[in-house]
């Protein structure tokens, strides 16, 4: 991948904070992280599972269908995927050959310290590691808050600002 490519992504194949535990319930929600759409839910245990947000059928959004045991269905016709992004189920269709095709991204996905994790693969290994966390995240005897905001910029202009701590006294004065 070219410079360029990686400055629109972000590095791929890296565990990344997408949102708050909270903020995901068994009702599908849609986010869009690294430039792709994402549908999250919580399955039938509780766990965050995600997808991406694009019925291979007709392009509806998953965000907007329903859980299932075992994954999400599609609102528009009901065609449904595991959290690995394998069709399970093309209800209008008899036999339909999309069953147990890899359709769309599936994103692994893990919590802690109260956030949702997703692993943004490159699609070169089917190898996640292991979320790893700074010590000063989980220990207990450290303290802090997860403050989220949008801005309607490139990634690298936020990342940018948090570099640099010395324009606050100056441009925040």
């Amino acid at each position: 991948a070219s410079a360029d490519d990686m400055l629109k992504t972000g590095l791929l194949n890296q565990w990344y904070l997408v949102c708050r535990s909270s903020e995901v319930g068994a009702k599908p929600i849609r986010l869009t992280r690294l430039g792709q759409d994402i549908a999250l839910w919580r399955d039938e245990s509780g766990q965050v599972r995600a997808v991406e947000d694009f019925c291979p059928h007709r392009g509806a959004r998953f965000s907007q269908g329903h859980v299932i045991p075992g994954g999400i269905a599609c609102a528009y016709h009901g065609l449904a995927v595991d959290p690995r992004g394998v069709v399970t189920a093309v209800p209008p269709v008899a036999s339909c050959p999309l069953v147990g095709q890899k359709a769309i991204a599936g994103y692994p996905a893990k919590e802690a310290v109260g956030c949702v994790f997703l692993y943004f693969s490159n699609g070169t290994s089917d190898e996640v590691p292991e979320l790893e966390l700074p010590e000063q995240l989980v220990s207990s005897e450290c303290s802090g808050f997860l403050h989220a905001a949008e801005w309607d910029v490139h990634w690298t202009l936020p990342l940018e600002n948090r570099l640099d701590p010395m324009h606050a006294p100056y441009l925040h004065a």
